[in-house]
């Protein structure tokens, strides 16, 4: 796992970098909903009941304070999150 983090003028970057299993595409969207379908965690086609609610937590508290969040993932190879924060200048706190 790494962790990575940039600041610039107007922005911070974090990005989260892991070499697990990855997820699919439709496994992103069932772990971002938090509904507790099954999500194929061995990363060997068996599907476990999962309640997730890790990255919807993560989702929300991105949203709320006004950031975005992209995933990034292929099954065998792992997973990248980056998280855009806009920064505040002294001038608007």
């Amino acid at each position: 796992m790494a962790l990575r983090a940039s600041f610039a003028e107007t922005q911070i970057e974090i990005e989260i970098i892991d070499n697990g299993i990855g997820m699919s595409e439709e496994d992103i969207s069932k772990a971002l909903s938090g509904n507790g379908k099954s999500i194929d965690k061995s990363g060997l086609g068996k599907e476990i009941d999962s309640h997730g609610i890790g990255l919807p937590i993560v989702k929300q508290a991105v949203e709320n304070l006004g950031a975005r969040m992209k995933i990034t993932s292929e099954k065998g190879k792992g997973t990248k999150i980056k998280l855009w924060f806009k920064t505040v200048s002294s001038s608007e706190k």
